[in-house]
């Protein structure tokens, strides 16, 4: 059994069948849903409202009793042509909004229709907006989807467990995305700052490796070579040839190094 119920504003006529003789006027205010409302001050007007579902609810306006000295309305409510309920309130000081006008009991599931009667004449009837609940898929055989059949630009689906409306209108869920790409996004970076580092360290080696080039052709001991060269041991050579310079070089690690030098 559904768990929602859909809200049908007065203004959706493509729903709500209003007669036309006697006749509705619209009017409205802030404290109307949507802002809107239809009204009657004719005995036999009726609105015809046929929905799928297992459940119905009517709210109106109730106009205050100093309103031009009207008699107090009364309205019919028929569900069915089976069963009906009167609803007569008695109006107080001061304008009374979202009033519940009819509440059907559980309806077995399938095709309803409710036709609303003002009985009247020159007493104020309003009509705010129509609740009730729809048909699960699993209990409508006509179904052939899972959207429901009902105006999506004039009615809203709302809880049943509060009296707020909630909008019915399904949103799809960018989290999924939001999150792939966050990941993504991560997974990029650390790549790219795993190149830079590589290329930074291999730069780094090529330019020491110059150094020691360039140092060595000179035959002069740098802290580099001594390090790479002849880490951990003790070395004793010559100079290269033609620089007319002998030298004996003791190396140690960590780097220091000493040299005398001399003639031939």
């Amino acid at each position: 059994m559904s768990t929602t119920l859909v809200r049908v504003d007065d203004s959706d006529v493509s729903n709500i069948q209003y007669s036309n003789k006697p006749g509705w006027f619209t009017a409205g205010s802030a404290n109307e849903f949507n802002h809107t409302t239809h009204g009657t001050r004719s005995a036999g007007a009726t609105a015809t409202f046929v929905f799928n579902g297992t459940f119905v609810q009517v709210y109106g306006t109730i106009s205050s009793a100093n309103l031009s000295g009207a008699p107090d309305p009364v309205s019919k409510f028929s569900l069915d042509a089976s069963s009906s309920a009167t609803f007569a309130p008695t109006p107080g000081a001061n304008v009374q909004y979202e009033q519940v006008m009819f509440q059907s009991a559980d309806l077995q599931p399938g095709e309803h229709t409710l036709v609303m009667n003002s009985t009247i004449e020159l007493s104020w009837f309003w009509l705010d907006y129509i609740v009730y609940t729809p048909l699960d898929e699993e209990e409508d055989p006509t179904s052939t989807s899972s959207s429901p059949s009902f105006s999506a630009t004039q009615s809203d689906i709302m809880p049943t467990s509060t009296s707020s409306v909630a909008v019915g209108r399904s949103k799809s869920s960018a989290t999924p995305d939001i999150i792939g790409g966050a990941v993504g996004g991560v997974a990029a970076l650390v790549v790219l700052g795993c190149l830079i580092g590589f290329l930074c360290y291999r730069s780094r080696r090529l330019k020491r490796g110059s150094t020691l080039a360039h140092e060595y052709s000179r035959g002069v001991p740098t802290p580099f070579m001594l390090e790479s060269a002849y880490a951990s041991t003790y070395q004793t050579g010559t100079l290269p040839s033609g620089s007319g310079t002998t030298a004996t070089r003791e190396y140690q690690n960590p780097p220091s190094y000493k040299a005398t030098f001399g003639h031939h």
